[in-house]
């Protein structure tokens, strides 16, 4: 089905550590090794598009079999890794032990990948030549910074990354909503109620902007309680002078609703 719909792989989640998800999924599968290799072998002989995985170093401390799986994988033809090195039980607040994986990946055959949910860092962006992987897959971070993927580039090449100005990412979450609300989705307000959550944690009051978002009852609402928020923060900026610089500079947010 997935291929006849035109999707270009298969990718197995065995990464989340959601409590309601482990139980029947996810990195609970890590739990049972044989059952994973059914998976793979099934899923495998349905599809003839790019099979891969993602998976949690292991269950729990006691239980790390990252590199198990990927022997199990290599049996059954899946094309790609990614491997978030926490286990499981840690949630999103696990350390990273790389040791095992960079040793592995020394002989390594098949590609093998990291996945990072947080912000660029020079250490970050210099795990894939120095692990010698061939990816490096994002996370949750991208949710939350969707600029990550530029700024992990820009990292790479100078040493530094940019922040996004206000001006950048009332364009992309009112881009997103305009979207949202053209479309007439049944759950649009709860789509933009959940953007909101991720998104702006990285927007100035942001904890006010959310709960704007979350007060209103339509689409139509919510793009106009944006626009007077960003519009607010715009004009106190431009009331602001620094004594070493000058004038704050203009953030040029102009209302755009409706448009």
């Amino acid at each position: 089905m997935v291929e006849d719909l035109g999707y270009d792989a298969v990718d197995i989640n065995l990464g989340c550590p959601a409590k309601k998800v482990v139980k029947c999924g996810g990195s609970g599968l890590l739990r049972d090794l044989p059952l994973l290799e059914d998976i793979f072998k099934s899923v495998r002989a349905a599809v003839n598009i790019p099979l891969t995985i993602k998976l949690r170093a292991g269950w729990d401390e006691n239980s790390i079999v990252a590199v198990d799986v990927r022997q199990a994988r290599r049996i059954h033809c899946v094309e790609a890794v990614a491997v978030h090195p926490a286990h499981a039980r840690a949630g999103y607040k696990g350390a990273a032990d790389w040791e095992p994986y960079r040793r592995r990946q020394a002989g390594r055959e098949n590609p093998g990948h990291r996945q990072w949910r947080h912000q660029p860092s020079r250490r970050r962006c210099a795990y894939g030549p120095r692990n010698r992987c061939d990816a490096v897959m994002i996370g949750r971070a991208a949710a939350t910074n969707p600029w990550i993927f530029s700024q992990m580039r820009q990292h790479a090449e100078t040493g530094r990354y940019d922040i996004p100005a206000d001006e950048e990412r009332y364009r992309l979450l009112m881009g997103y909503y305009r979207q949202i609300n053209a479309a007439q989705l049944p759950d649009g307000v709860g789509k933009m109620k959940q953007f909101a959550c991720w998104f702006t944690h990285g927007v100035g009051n942001g904890g006010e902007l959310r709960s704007i978002v979350h007060a209103a009852r339509t689409p139509a609402e919510i793009l106009e309680s944006v626009e007077r928020f960003f519009e607010g923060r715009a004009a106190a900026h431009n009331r602001i002078e620094d004594p070493a610089h000058g004038p704050a500079q203009h953030l040029g947010i102009e209302a755009t609703l409706g448009t």
